[in-house]
């Protein structure tokens, strides 16, 4: 939510910007349009990435009580946490914290054991390398045990052509001024 409250507070600075007459023409100029515009994008990206993160650690963290043990956690779900923690544990990615790593030692640890005592990582199943297009979005929900298919193909990305943004924002001077 404190992304949101940033690009909202960016967009009231700038129409206070644009009401004060020794700053109305350059709070027009295409310059500062394009670094609004690209904040903005970029808050609202950073935004998606936290929801994306924060939705996976959380149903991690409540698998204990969805399921009595570890042998009734959906197959998809126990090898995707296998996987994932130990492929990070055994790269030097200097992204994750002593704790982080700590704590996917534990939670491979509680896991082998089979019994009800077991934790997922959520750490280890909402990492990623790459930018979150719909191909890692569903990998990474996948993960869970949640399929995005169904909402990826009614989608409808009339605006996109090869990736690129077209039609009404594709070309920035057409951004509201």
């Amino acid at each position: 939510m404190a992304r949101f409250d940033e690009v909202l507070s960016v967009l009231q600075f700038d129409q206070r910007l644009r009401s004060l007459a020794e700053t109305n023409s350059s709070a027009r100029s295409a310059e500062w349009r394009r670094m609004l515009y690209s904040g903005t994008i970029i808050n609202l990206y950073g935004a998606l990435e936290q929801f994306v993160d924060d939705t996976i650690k959380r149903y991690a963290s409540v698998t204990g009580i969805l399921f009595k043990n570890y042998e009734s956690v959906p197959e998809t779900l126990r090898r995707s946490h296998d996987e994932q923690a130990r492929k990070l544990l055994n790269r030097d990615t200097g992204r994750l914290s002593r704790q982080d790593t700590d704590d996917m030692v534990r939670c491979l640890a509680s896991c082998l054991d089979g019994g009800e005592e077991f934790k997922i990582s959520g750490t280890a199943l909402s990492y990623h390398d790459n930018n979150l297009k719909m191909g890692i979005l569903s990998e990474m929900f996948g993960r869970v045990n949640v399929s995005l298919d169904a909402i990826a193909n009614s989608l409808v990305l009339a605006d996109f052509e090869n990736g690129a943004l077209k039609g009404v924002y594709g070309d920035l001077r057409a951004v509201p001024q």
